[in-house]
């Protein structure tokens, strides 16, 4: 089973300079928000690549035949917002780089 606390523990090796993930360890929720604002900063910065990153970790969890629903639940809950990646040039790209099926996840979050 992929849990909360298998999510955690790669989240944070990972990523390992997100001090965030390490200080909501086994939080699910509060880990998916640290990711979006991870996502969101590096719009902002101009740096596509750590989005991507970022989404592309996402997909691979999506991935795990035994992830428990939590997990899909928040991503549609505490990561990015479609609406929000639409209202800039940068967001719309990064959408549009998005893996399907973390696509798939994100919008139905915004429906």
């Amino acid at each position: 089973m992929y849990d909360e606390v298998s999510f955690s523990r790669d989240v944070i090796a990972r990523f390992p300079s997100f001090s965030q993930l390490r200080e909501s360890k086994n939080q699910l929720h509060l880990q998916m928000g640290a990711l979006a604002r991870a996502v969101y900063d590096a719009l902002d910065r101009d740096d596509l690549p750590l989005a991507k990153d970022v989404f592309g970790f996402l997909e691979h969890v999506l991935q795990y035949p035994r992830a428990i629903p939590e997990i899909t639940a928040a991503i549609m809950q505490s990561f990015v917002e479609p609406s929000e990646l639409l209202r800039t040039d940068r967001g719309r790209h990064a959408l549009d780089q998005m893996p399907q099926r973390l696509k798939q996840v994100v919008r139905q979050a915004g429906d």
